[in-house]
């Protein structure tokens, strides 16, 4: 694995979320690599001042603003005021339409089934006398 590759997962590695055989690969090469080794220590570094930093509370009313920006980006996809049930989900209209159509088929099929046929008749048996 590259110097690159390895400092791509510097995150996930220092998480345990690399899949096993991957976390033993970046690790050999932090073993032997003393540049991505000294990468890895000011990662944890900056890491470690991020979280000392205090928290800002959002400006009033910002996560209303980003609401409205992502309502305007998407067209009316997301952060919509809707009425309750306004929106309809594809699946329950599709649903409901393949339910209509099965008790459709179920009807007319039951107005085209022919009533019971009585039994053939049977062409008479002609019977010879003897002479």
């Amino acid at each position: 694995m590259d110097h690159e590759a390895v400092q791509e997962r510097f995150s996930d590695y220092l998480e345990s979320e690399l899949p096993p055989e991957e976390q033993a690969e970046v690790a050999a090469h932090l073993e032997s690599c003393e540049a991505c080794r000294n990468e890895l220590l000011a990662f944890r570094q900056t890491l470690r001042s991020l979280a000392q930093l205090p928290p800002i509370p959002a400006p009033e009313g910002f996560v209303g603003k980003v609401q409205q920006r992502i309502n305007k980006r998407s067209r009316g996809r997301f952060f919509r005021a809707e009425r309750l049930f306004f929106r309809v989900p594809f699946e329950w209209i599709s649903f409901v339409i393949i339910i209509l159509m099965l008790a459709l088929y179920i009807l007319l099929m039951q107005e085209v089934r022919p009533l019971a046929t009585p039994p053939p008749k049977k062409a008479p048996v002609e019977k010879k006398l003897p002479r």
